[in-house]
Order: structure tokens, then C-alpha cells, then sequence
């Protein structure tokens, strides 16, 4: 019986393969072309099916904006030994009854890691922000002449709740949009605040355009990064002043607490410690403590 499956087995082999001779008379095996030329073809169509793949995921983020190029070297009045680096951009807009700036930091002092800083004339709110890459999505712009402009982005900032702090506009959860505008500066698409309140959803069909503000090196001024410096290293101590007052506030036996270190002196050690990893801001964060110190 063994003897009858390994004949049939043979067979089989045997129609796969043929036989010649070559030009010596020598009996050649040789297997059949159709087999290896399927082979190759399957092969090189996985390979073909993983190269669009990369190129669709590619693809996906064709409109994101690269965080780098917030990232500048200015020299504050033109000096040259004074030069620093900043990691925020400003974004304007003309439209009434808005914030008339956002600046967005992308090297904030916070869990997030970015900061979102909104001013109008009489107020300036801020809120962390995370920002990452989207699959690609349209909104709609609307400018002051009421005109609709399609644009697709990449790039999402995600408004965060603040510690410590209400949000006063409402706005928590928000997703605007960075892009690449027309004149090759980088835009910032935002809720409509006049149109479309923070109590109301968010309407993706109904945002309004921030424009990057561009200084030249020698024209930028000190003072507008020392705003934000400040504001950074103001909202940082305020947190460990505000920390270590809910701590204090909790402890019921009176003993402990007159024994406990005080919000002012948290404050005064977060100072220490900004102080000590950035020398050259010093003054800022001086007085940014004494903002704190003062209660505002």
C-alpha cells in the first residue's frame, strides 16, 4: 500500500515539472514558467499595494503646519547680544466685536505644553491648548464682508480647561485650526465670538481668520515677548500659590495649619525655582511674583 501512494505522489510531482534534454543529450528538469511568473506577479503587486499605502498616509497631512515655525531668533531693539529665542506666534484680525490678538506658544508653562493667550482691549484670557495632527477636514471662513472661503487643515488646537481658573469665554473644548495662508505666513481659524458665543456649539462653517503677524528681527521689539514671559511665569507661580491655598483650606486642626507653609510662600519658592532655570528672566519672574503677591 505504501508502495502505491509514493507512484501516485511521483505522478503528481512529475506534472509540475517537465523533462528535455539539453544539447549534450542530458536529461534537464525544469519547473514550469507559469508557476514563477505568478510568483513575481503577486509580489510585486503587495509591493505596489504598500507603496500607495505610505502614500496615502502621506498624503493625509499635506496641509499641516509645522510647529518649527514658531520657533524664532530675535534680537530685542536690534542688539545682537541680546538675541533670544521665542516659541509663539501672534495672530491678528480686523473684524469688530472679536478678540482683536491670540497668541499661541508652543513652549508654555503648563501640563499641555502650549498655551493660548486671547486679548481684546480691556482683557486678556488664557487656556492651555494641545495641538495635533488631524485627518484632513474643511472648514468655512467668514470674512468681514460676509464672503465664505473654504480651506482644509491638518493641524488641530484643542482648547483645554484651565486650573484654577473659569472659563470665561466658554470656549473649553473648542477645536480651531492652523493652516498655510495665501501669503505664506500661517492663519489661525477660530470661533466666530460674535456670531457664534461660546454658550452655542461650535459652528465649523461659521469661523473667522487670524492672521500671523510678521516683524523683521531688527524692528521687534522686547516687549511683546516679555508680555507673554510674563503671563507664562505669572500663571505658573499663581498655580502653586492657589495649589497650596486648597491645601491649606483643608486642614481642619488649626495647629497643622499654622504649621504648614503658606500659599505666599509656595509662591515665592516656584519664583526661586523659574529664577533658577531661567537666569535671564529674573526680573520677569520678580515681577511676575509680585503680581501674585499683590492678589491680582
Amino acid at each position: 500500500m505504501t508502495k502505491f501512494i509514493m507512484v501516485i505522489f511521483s505522478l503528481v510531482v512529475l506534472t509540475a515539472c517537465s523533462q528535455g534534454k539539453d544539447s549534450t543529450g542530458v536529461e534537464s528538469t525544469s519547473i514550469d514558467s507559469t508557476i514563477v511568473e505568478t510568483s513575481i506577479t503577486a509580489t510585486k503587486s503587495s509591493t505596489e499595494e504598500v507603496s500607495s499605502s505610505s502614500t496615502e498616509t502621506a498624503q493625509n497631512f499635506l496641509y499641516a503646519v509645522n510647529l518649527n515655525d514658531f520657533v524664532q531668533e530675535v534680537k530685542p531693539n536690534g542688539n545682537e547680544a541680546n538675541q533670544k529665542t521665542i516659541y509663539h506666534l501672534t495672530f491678528s484680525t480686523n473684524k469688530k466685536n472679536v478678540p482683536t490678538t491670540i497668541t499661541l506658544n508652543t513652549k508654555d508653562l503648563n501640563d499641555f505644553g502650549n498655551g493660548i493667550y486671547i486679548s481684546s482691549d480691556t482683557e486678556e484670557v488664557f487656556y492651555p491648548v494641545s495641538i495635533n495632527e488631524i485627518p484632513t477636514k474643511t472648514i468655512i471662513l467668514v470674512g468681514d464682508n460676509g464672503k465664505e472661503r473654504k480651506v482644509k487643515v491638518n493641524t488641530e488646537v484643542k482648547i483645554e480647561m484651565p486650573d484654577n481658573q473659569s472659563d470665561s469665554l466658554q470656549i473649553v473644548g473648542d477645536s480651531y485650526y492652523l493652516f498655510y495662508n495665501q501669503q505664506e505666513t500661517i492663519s489661525l481659524a477660530t470661533r466666530n465670538l460674535d456670531e457664534n458665543p461660546g454658550s452655542k456649539d461650535l459652528d465649523n462653517s461659521n469661523m473667522i481668520e487670524y492672521v500671523q503677524q510678521v516683524y523683521s528681527q531688527d524692528i521687534e521689539d522686547s516687549e511683546p515677548a516679555e508680555n507673554t514671559k510674563s503671563d507664562e511665569y505669572y500663571h505658573a507661580i499663581k498655580e502653586a500659590w492657589n495649589k497650596q491655598k486648597d491645601y491649606v483650606d483643608a486642614i481642619e486642626d488649626p495647629k497643622i495649619k499654622q504649621a504648614t507653609q503658606t500659599p505666599s510662600s509656595a509662591a515665592n519658592a516656584e519664583a526661586i525655582r523659574l529664577e533658577q532655570e531661567n537666569p535671564e528672566d529674573a526680573e520677569v519672574i520678580k515681577a511676575s511674583l509680585k503680581r501674585v503677591l499683590d492678589g491680582e
